[in-house]
């Protein structure tokens, strides 16, 4: 008995033992700390007084928003963990995007709205964009990754992003564009009066040059003086001729708006995964706003610089051969019928018949050929489509023999 308490006062030392080393160890590693931080502090105090006082703000400058951009970083983590609530998702696709995506992801970064998600579709990239998001996302678990098993186009990817997002609303960025000022996102979230409208419009810059400094557009939106930019703003009147079918409007564009997440997730189950899998090089836009205001009951517009969108001559939708065109026109076309409400059918008809006027109209594949037929039977055996359309739609395509 006397040994087992022996032994147990030699443990209870050399418990205490232990601890005092670790205690020991652990404060002069606090003070290592210290000395390291104040050397260093010494060392930039030095520094900065033998620079000139224009190099001294300068340098001062940029280490306030080092600290700031580190400690944002830091109060995002820790409230993107907490936080099981996303405000807005936004919806990025990505294809050899390694030139432009640095600049469109920091424009979401520096929001700040700090609860939201970043969610970043990669479309089988073949060049270093998988690696630059992969390095991006090992510093913001805000970020989503979804990679494509092979190229889908950005209608598909959109509608991946968007079934697969958290966010009570939902913004779309093109790789190439970028956000303007830093409050964007509270105020647009801020007009939706906490749910009340089902879509936020609001103002965007376009520009031909990718490099045009924000600044610039700012200066040339105030002055007028706006050179290569064109100012958007769209009316509150697209909405309801868009919901009642009419394209003859201008404003297609999905980009430049605030979605609410259950309508759009709604029109992208509606539009259906059999159509959205199609690969399109034309009309994604058109097609994916026609779905959402077929669902959508609210619209609001914000006099609000949100975007900027860059004009790229290079798209899929600007190189695509015309017998693409020919396929993504009858498609949309397909579809238009297909979504539209009875009253509505008419438009199909309408875009039909303007469609054989188009410059790029040709058929040299027997597929395309056979596609176009179907459709157009299809609208002419309708009986919510008016006799005039069909009878109109019979002689422009009297090549085919409708009748």
């Amino acid at each position: 008995m006397e040994k087992y308490h022996l032994r147990e006062k030699k443990e209870i030392k050399k418990k205490k033992k232990c601890y005092k080393i670790s205690v020991k160890y652990y404060l002069s590693l606090i003070f290592a700390l210290i000395l390291i931080i104040l050397l260093l502090l010494i060392l930039i105090i030095f520094t900065l007084t033998r620079l000139s006082k224009s190099s001294r703000e300068e340098a001062l400058k940029s280490g306030r928003n080092y600290m700031n951009k580190c400690l944002k970083g830091i109060i995002n983590n820790i409230t993107f963990k907490i936080s099981k609530k996303r405000k807005i998702s936004v919806i990025v696709p990505i294809y050899n995007s390694q030139k432009t995506i640095k600049k469109a992801i920091s424009s979401i970064q520096n929001q700040n709205m700090i609860d939201i998600e970043i969610i970043l579709i990669n479309d089988f990239s073949t060049d270093n964009s998988s690696q630059i998001i992969e390095e991006i996302h090992r510093t913001d678990p805000r970020l989503l990754i979804i990679n494509n098993n092979k190229n889908m186009g950005i209608l598909y990817s959109r509608c991946i992003g968007v079934l697969k997002s958290r966010g009570a609303y939902i913004l779309n960025l093109d790789h190439d564009d970028m956000f303007f000022d830093e409050d964007v996102f509270d105020k647009l979230y801020q007009s939706t009066e906490k749910g009340k409208y089902d879509i936020i419009s609001f103002m965007e810059v376009q520009s031909g040059n990718y490099y045009t400094k924000i600044e610039d557009m700012k200066d040339g939106i105030c002055t007028h003086h706006i050179n290569n930019l064109i100012v958007r703003q769209p009316e509150l009147s697209y909405y309801t001729l868009f919901k009642n079918n009419d394209f003859s409007v201008v404003d297609i564009q999905i980009w430049g708006k605030l979605f609410k997440s259950s309508v759009y997730k709604d029109a992208v189950n509606l539009l259906g995964i059999k159509r959205y899998s199609v690969f399109n090089a034309l009309n994604e836009d058109m097609i994916g706003l026609f779905s959402i205001c077929n669902v959508a009951k609210s619209y609001k517009y914000v006099r609000k610089y949100g975007l900027f969108h860059f004009l790229n001559n290079n798209t899929a939708s600007q190189i695509a051969s015309k017998e693409h065109y020919m396929n993504m026109e009858i498609f949309f076309c397909d579809i238009i019928f297909d979504l539209s409400k009875a009253s509505n059918k008419k438009f199909a008809a309408i875009i039909a018949i303007k469609l054989r006027t188009k410059l790029f109209f040709t058929i040299s594949n027997n597929k395309t050929k056979r596609y176009l037929i179907y459709v157009l039977k299809k609208i002419i055996n309708s009986k919510f489509v008016e006799k005039e359309y069909k009878k109109q739609l019979i002689s422009t395509y009297k090549v085919f023999d409708l009748g």
